[in-house]
């Protein structure tokens, strides 16, 4: 009896097998298609459930993972059974010894084997592909295809960090923080860029509201589409309206410093909100002009962090002033100002400048009451505000322009105060500034006026028993401190690092994926000019966001207790099993404005005679470091 073989001869599965298949791909797909949408609408239910997985010593891999290592266990046993087949279909023909019933047997063995390993690999293609564009649709990554695990970071999707390395590459700092906790209501949302940015691609210059000075744009409501600030639990088209926040250009001249201020107050006075915000990739910047900010990431960038049920009425005051009241000082000093907390940048940073009609005076240095022409920057975490002349007078030993203050002169420095918002009978409720009024004065995050506490900041009131605000002039902070006709040249020094400088990655000891990178230097540093230091992975799909800050710290350097500026940088999880390397450049400079050379450290010496200034995996080199060796892999 004759059958038709053409179909059975060739079939490597029966069809019992194939339907056994199929029904399990259409089961993984349809999780895969259902799991971005649970990531997205339950991201509160999720990360309590992480938090208790961490507790309990359990996993916290994502639904999508624990799929992804099932197709790959799958796809495994199937390759394992074919080649299998291969090899005993190889071994049978091998042994037929001429048997021609042997050898057809043979052949359809080693014919199915090679047939199935072509579905196999077929298969995983279709899938890898058919996965790649679930998860791209969905707004989420699936970072390196199944096979190869999440490489940016557990949790990174989880967490709301998408486009992670767009942190510390794309945005230098922003306010608050990813995952912060009990945010005030009144909040504003403070965003820095690294480069400047198109002010037109952030607030509608169309409005009739929108304000203007000289003709340029300073502030007005949010464009379209551009930020999107809202509950997580929500979609993005719950998002606020761009009537709801008024953005406002930080006055420094750079175009890189934006305030968002919601209009309603931020979650709910009853419970918890977590909230996400989204830089949209519609953010443009100024150069080139019109690319977009995030061009290496289309779905731009976004955070998360929880808004508690209070409004904070806690205002800033001064922790720490460089240099020290009543003190003398060489004339290239930088004032430096450490607040408690994050101030509201277009509070208090801006540039006073007569000569092209700018006239930020919300903080001054001043001799005989003139104010000094100069810009006042923030450094990261925007509770750190320093002041830099644009008298310039010196050049560093890297070639840098150094700027002084008036030589042999008696400087005072005053910050302000601001204007007090008060209820229908005149009541002041809180320190709150009235925003409609602008920022007449230094103000944080919720637009609590400064508490100066009056001469070197001796008399806070919101310390004193019954104290009760009043704003400037009565809440500012003023100091003297009087300049030499000298200028100081000493180059500042690291005297710290974590994690330390190894030769290869086989000395490399085990460092957690969590810890922060440090560096301590000799001397108290400039903290806004840490913008260039950078972290970096090896393999870019390892590259993890991160940021930085510095503080000024006690420390014994040759028995002598001195202050210290220790820098610290923060990521997101670092990939396991990956290279990364810190960088801090020769732009770094102390407080005196003399740059670091990198090989004034712990590695290298500098060596003037020869020029050998850098220090390059830990090795003198006479010019920058090219490339970064991240050891013997």
């Amino acid at each position: 009896m004759l059958d038709t073989r053409f179909l059975k001869r060739f079939t490597f599965f029966s069809r019992t097998q194939m339907g056994v298949f199929f029904i399990f791909a259409l089961f993984a797909t349809a999780i895969f298609i259902v799991q971005p949408v649970y990531a997205a609408g339950s991201a509160p239910v999720v990360q309590n459930l992480n938090a208790v997985g961490k507790e309990a010593g359990l996993g916290t891999a994502s639904l999508g993972q624990i799929i992804a290592k099932i197709i790959r266990v799958f796809f495994g046993i199937l390759a394992v059974v074919a080649l299998g087949l291969t090899i005993f279909g190889g071994f049978k023909w091998m042994t037929a010894a001429g048997d021609e019933k042997k050898v057809g047997e043979a052949k359809d063995i080693l014919k199915n084997g090679v047939i199935g390993l072509t579905i196999i690999f077929s298969a995983f293609g279709i899938s890898e592909f058919v996965m790649s564009k679930l998860f791209n649709s969905a707004g989420l990554k699936n970072n390196g295809g199944i096979l190869s695990g999440d490489t940016n970071g557990e949790n990174a999707l989880l967490s709301g960090y998408n486009g992670a390395s767009a942190m510390g590459t794309i945005v230098q700092w922003h306010d608050p923080v990813r995952d912060a906790i009990n945010v005030s209501r009144a909040s504003v949302i403070q965003v820095k860029f690294k480069f400047p940015i198109e002010v037109a691609s952030l607030i509608d210059g169309t409005s009739k509201d929108v304000q203007k000075k000289d003709g340029v744009v300073i502030s007005g409501p949010l464009k379209a589409g551009s930020v999107l600030i809202y509950p997580t639990a929500l979609t993005e088209s719950e998002a606020l309206k761009p009537d709801q926040v008024w953005v406002t250009v930080v006055a420094d001249g750079t175009d890189t410093m934006f305030v968002f201020d919601p209009v309603p107050f931020l979650g709910s006075a009853s419970q918890n909100t977590l909230y996400t915000v989204k830089l949209a990739s519609s953010i443009t910047r100024q150069q080139p002009a019109g690319a977009s900010a995030f061009s290496s990431f289309s779905g731009g960038y976004s955070w998360q962090f929880t808004v508690g049920t209070k409004i904070d009425t806690t205002p800033p005051t001064l922790v720490s002033i460089v240099p020290v009241a009543g003190g003398t000082y060489d004339r290239n000093i930088t004032v430096q100002l450490t607040f408690s907390e994050p101030l509201n940048l277009a509070s208090a940073v801006g540039l006073f400048d007569p000569a092209k009609n700018k006239t930020f005076q919300n903080i001054v240095a001043a001799v005989n009451a003139q104010p000094i022409a100069g810009v006042w920057r923030a450094g990261d975490g925007f509770n750190i505000i320093e002041f830099t002349t644009l008298n310039k007078c010196a050049t560093n030993s890297c070639g840098q322009d150094v700027f002084c203050l008036p030589a042999s002169s008696s400087i005072e420095v005053r910050a302000k105060s601001a204007i007090l918002l008060k209820n229908a009978a005149g009541v002041i409720e809180n320190a709150q500034l009235d925003p409609k009024f602008g920022y007449s004065g230094v103000a944080d995050t919720s637009n609590n006026a400064l508490d100066g506490g009056g001469k070197n900041s001796e008399k806070p009131w919101s310390l004193a028993q019954g104290g009760t605000p009043h704003g400037t002039p009565d809440d500012d902070f003023f100091m003297n401190f009087t300049t030499t006709d000298a200028t100081k040249t000493n180059a500042p020094s690291i005297i710290s690092l974590e994690p330390k400088f190894y030769a290869s990655a086989k000395s490399d000891p085990i460092f957690d994926v969590k810890s922060p990178v440090t560096a301590t230097f000799d001397t108290v540093m400039k903290m806004t000019t840490f913008d260039d230091v950078a972290l970096r992975a090896k393999n870019p799909k390892a590259q993890s966001g991160y940021w930085k800050m510095g503080a000024n710290i006690k420390t014994t350097i040759n028995k002598v207790e001195q202050t210290v500026t220790k820098l610290t940088i923060d990521h997101v999880n670092f990939a396991k099993n990956s290279a990364y390397a810190a960088s801090v450049p020769s732009s770094v400079q102390d407080i005196y404005q003399n740059c670091f050379l990198p090989a004034g450290g712990l590695q290298c010496a500098p060596d003037p005679k020869s020029g050998l200034y850098s220090c390059c995996n830990g090795v003198a080199a006479g010019q920058a470091c090219e490339k970064i060796n991240y050891g013997a892999q």
